[in-house]
């Protein structure tokens, strides 16, 4: 076979052996302002190869005031086959019964009362509040994020706290606290979606940010919309079955009741 020849075969098998995949992973870690440990994770919501998914926890009272029972994060996306996923809505501890006064805190098997807009395959389980951000896939497959007072529109949604850019514009004023953070960030097109962790109250190794230097970083990753998830021992970023990031309690990773993440399309 001549070289010519090997050429063209090499040109065919190339291809074959290796595919990009549609989940573009990294890690960054900075030394200023201060140490800090982000990790990032970007795939298209056109891209046919994914499916992207809400999970909401079991509710574990039906008709009662709980509205899913916190579960561990790794349980979430391995039983509904998520290959990344984020945590996403801030909840609020509930007891299991109305006349005990002291809520599970933190543990798996608490009740739980979700944050703002939680939607599963068109299904509500948690319904939009005006100060929790929303993020949303409509009908034609595009994401969006703002302020919403009743549901619109969706297939699938979920709630953070508040924005952090607008068009473009960064919204948190200058100072407040440092802590782990996690958020997630859309294009102009609405197509792009980036999902970040950063890690925090780990002196040494990552020590947090604040909301407006989170805002800076969703910008600077071409994100033009993005929203402050719940944040702190809750932040978790998986991809293929493994922790990503360092979450910040001893313990390990806080049970959540509802995530956010893509599905490999068989």
């Amino acid at each position: 076979m001549n070289s010519v020849s090997l050429r063209v075969l090499f040109m065919f098998l190339c291809p074959l052996l290796v595919q990009a995949s549609p989940v573009e992973v990294r890690s960054v870690s900075r030394s200023t302002p201060r140490p800090l440990s982000i990790q990032i994770l970007q795939f298209s919501l056109t891209d046919k190869s994914l499916q992207p998914v809400v999970v909401i926890a079991h509710d574990p009272d039906g008709k009662g005031p709980a509205e899913a029972q916190l579960t561990s994060p790794l349980l979430l996306a391995e039983s509904n086959n998520l290959c990344a996923a984020v945590n996403t809505n801030a909840w609020a501890n509930l007891p299991e019964k109305p006349d005990t006064s002291a809520p599970k805190l933190y543990i798996p098997g608490g009740y739980a009362n979700i944050v703002g807009w939680a939607l599963s395959n068109g299904l509500q389980r948690s319904a939009p509040q005006s100060s929790a951000w929303s993020f949303w896939i409509d009908s034609k497959g595009r994401g969006r994020m703002g302020s919403l007072v009743n549901a619109v529109d969706a297939r699938w949604a979920v709630s953070g706290f508040g924005g952090l850019l607008k068009k473009g514009a960064i919204l948190p004023k200058e100072g407040g606290p440092l802590h782990p953070r996690s958020a997630i960030g859309l294009d102009a097109k609405g197509q792009k979606v980036t999902l970040v962790v950063v890690d925090g109250r780990q002196p040494g190794f990552s020590e947090g940010m604040t909301t407006r230097e989170l805002a800076v970083l969703m910008k600077e990753l071409g994100c033009t919309d993005a929203l402050n998830l719940d944040g702190g021992g809750s932040s978790i970023l998986l991809y293929e079955g493994k922790i990503l990031n360092k979450p910040s309690d001893i313990t390990g990773p806080r049970p959540v009741p509802v995530m956010f993440g893509v599905q490999r399309k068989k």
